[in-house]
């Protein structure tokens, strides 16, 4: 399924989740938002992952090999944002 389709079906339950828990729901879809964004470890994830790893000829090992670490990094920096910025109470 691609991003897109993932924050489609889950920005409405993000926002009925939250609501019945009396929480604030723009944390939630915050990082919902950048975590499709920012999803590059599978080929599945965006249609671009494809293209490049064929113009390139890049197999799924060479992604995960150069995608861990700014995908760790920008997990932490979003976490802590969005934590400081959209407390979820």
């Amino acid at each position: 399924m691609l991003n897109d389709g993932v924050v489609a079906i889950f920005t409405p339950l993000y926002i009925m989740i939250c609501k019945s828990l009396g929480a604030n729901p723009i944390g939630p879809i915050v990082l919902c938002f950048i975590a499709c964004t920012t999803a590059f470890f599978s080929p599945l994830a965006t249609p671009t992952v494809p293209l490049a790893m064929s113009v390139g000829n890049y197999d799924v090992k060479d992604i995960a090999k150069m995608s861990w670490l700014p995908a760790i990094i920008i997990t932490l920096i979003t976490v802590g944002w969005v934590m400081t910025i959209y407390p979820i109470f």
